[in-house]
């Protein structure tokens, strides 16, 4: 699991570091609190996107005791709503998914919205090449995370 902070960033925030134990929970079923602690420190609700159910339950399992409030999508279309609606401070955000909106689409529409710009948006994907990152970060993403 990599973080590349963006946005002029010298270094990664400190709780990026919990994201990374939370991915590798993912990965391993290792749970590891620490990144849901620090999540529900900075942030209080979450929109979590994946087409694959599994890696929503997974991320939810990790959020779920922090006092978050958490939301669900499983497509483009549906983040996008559920953005307008439930307002998000940070979207953990799928890259590929079917249904002709993909996660970099999602990202580009929340940053040219501004109602919903201020979202904290973390792409999270299995591709890790430098390229996917490029487009990842070039579509507004705050973080790029290959799960």
């Amino acid at each position: 699991v990599d973080i590349v902070p963006v946005r002029g960033a010298q270094q990664a925030l400190p709780w990026h570091n919990y994201m990374k134990a939370a991915l590798a929970y993912v990965k391993s079923n290792k749970y590891d609190s620490r990144f849901a602690c620090a999540l529900a420190y900075f942030m209080k609700t979450v929109l979590i996107v994946d087409d694959h159910a599994e890696i929503r339950r997974l991320l939810r399992m990790t959020l779920e005791d922090q006092g978050l409030t958490l939301h669900e999508a499983d497509s483009g279309m549906a983040a996008l709503a559920m953005a307008h609606t439930q307002r998000p401070d940070i979207v953990l955000l799928d890259v590929m998914m079917p249904g002709g909106i993909d996660g970099l689409e999602v990202c580009r529409r929340i940053r040219s919205t501004p109602s919903l710009a201020h979202m904290q948006v973390i792409m999270l994907s299995a591709r890790d090449s430098m390229r996917d990152r490029d487009a990842g970060l070039q579509a507004g993403a705050d973080e790029f995370i290959a799960k």
